[in-house]
């Protein structure tokens, strides 16, 4: 399926590959996150810099495609339930997340847990979970 997106940011190393997209047709944003992603600096710039894009082009829906994630700092996740999903809740309102889950089992149990997290602190952010990346974007075709 092409929602016809727009790379707007990539990096990577031998260890990881971060990549942002972006539909203006439709206004969804794709965050690719692959390999392991170990420095917690790091991985806090990569999501700060996807809530600053999202701000910008006053964007709501996300698919955030976790496939190929194998590992992220534990210090990270924490920091995301905490304090990231109610920046994006105060940021943004109420957006819609779509979750495709990593093939790696200890990642998607890991994943889960994060959303629960973020679910039971109240934050008002719409959140669906997908096996693929096609399901995902199904969501957003209306």
């Amino acid at each position: 399926m092409d929602l016809s997106y727009e790379l707007i940011k990539e990096e990577c190393t031998d260890n990881y590959h971060v990549q942002t997209f972006f539909s203006e047709k439709y206004q969804v944003g794709i965050f690719v996150l692959q390999g392991k992603i170990q420095d917690f600096e790091f991985y806090k710039k990569i999501w700060q810099e996807l809530l600053n894009f999202f701000e910008q082009k006053k964007a709501y829906k996300l698919i955030i495609d976790t496939t190929k994630l194998i590992h992220s700092p534990a210090k990270g996740r924490a920091w995301f339930v905490a304090f990231y999903a109610k920046q994006v809740y105060q940021t943004l309102g109420t957006p819609e997340v779509v979750l495709v889950k990593s093939q790696n089992k200890m990642q998607a149990i890991i994943t889960n847990a994060a959303v629960k997290g973020v679910q039971a602190l109240g934050i008002n952010v719409k959140i669906h979970i997908k096996k693929t990346r096609n399901e995902a974007e199904k969501l957003f075709l209306y």
